[in-house]
């Protein structure tokens, strides 16, 4: 055997635990995202005999948050509920699964299986669960950060000279437009005579809709003047008119005032989120 192997097989250990304050013989406890039970009362250094492996023993545990617990369910230890057992996942470390039922709002002496898995508050500890153990499917659109879960629009609109409207966008599905910004190759000098007015407008299914989504002008005064390259925001979408129905019509028009110069190789850009995370 390896010597550097110093318990084997290492599931009951004296350690300091960090609820309870002073643990008795018998009680759940937590040491960090570790869980157990105490085999002995703590001792006068702070220590207590605590079972980390598998096991079964009873406990009192509480069906919370209005529902009621099944044979299988999930089991998580909470700090300072009376008890510290519930089925209530948020702010609880994992603790293990009931083998018993219990109805909604009761509390009951049942027994609980404990396994070696750790639990951050509120979920399983990190690495807990990998990638080749998801199904095909598990990891929903909702579950996705809103980076994972945009849709980049892409919109060439090349030269543009005069006075433009395009349809930008229809919408498979529900969901909202989450930003919008227009490159060119060449700069467009901010100012208060000569100057392009950009808007998105929500036309509907039916191409009726006359809701302004966002607006925004190269003005010098409360405009934005456009620099080679490089992205510029067409500002806050309106809270309203950036959601869409399955089928609603994005319009972009750029309006053109007095001599503004020409856009060169412009290009908009749209970010589109899923009814998921809108």
């Amino acid at each position: 055997m390896a010597d550097n192997i110093k318990y084997e097989p290492g599931w009951s250990l004296d350690l300091t635990c960090t609820k309870p304050n002073e643990p008795n013989s018998g009680d759940p406890v937590r040491i960090g995202n570790l869980t157990g039970i105490a085999l002995t009362d703590e001792d006068a250094a702070g220590k207590t005999a605590v079972n980390t492996g598998p096991f079964v023993a009873k406990f009192a545990v509480k069906a919370n948050g209005g529902a009621g617990i099944a044979i299988g369910a999930p089991i998580w230890y909470h700090d300072d509920a009376t008890p510290v057992l519930d089925n209530v996942s948020a702010g609880g470390y994992y603790y293990g699964i009931a083998l018993e039922a219990i109805s909604a709002g009761q509390t009951a002496t049942i027994r609980v299986y404990h396994d070696c898995a750790p639990g951050g508050a509120g979920t399983l500890g990190t690495g807990s669960i990998s990638a080749a153990n998801l199904a095909e499917g598990a990891a929903t659109a909702d579950k996705l950060s809103i980076v994972a879960n945009s849709r980049p629009i892409i919109v060439p609109l090349g030269d543009v000279s005069g006075n433009t409207s395009i349809v930008a966008f229809v919408a498979p599905t529900n969901g909202a437009l989450n930003a919008a910004k227009i490159v060119t190759k060449d700069a467009v000098a901010a100012h208060d005579t000569d100057y392009w007015t950009f808007a998105l407008t929500n036309k509907g299914a039916a191409g009726a809709g006359t809701d302004k989504i966002v607006e925004m002008t190269t003005e010098a005064t409360g405009g934005t003047g456009l620099e080679a390259y490089t992205a510029l925001s067409l500002g806050t979408l309106s809270t309203t008119h950036k959601d869409l129905a399955a089928g609603d019509v994005v319009l972009f028009t750029a309006t053109k005032a007095a001599g503004a110069a020409d856009l060169t190789e412009a290009t908009l850009m749209l970010e589109f989120l899923p009814a998921e995370v809108s």
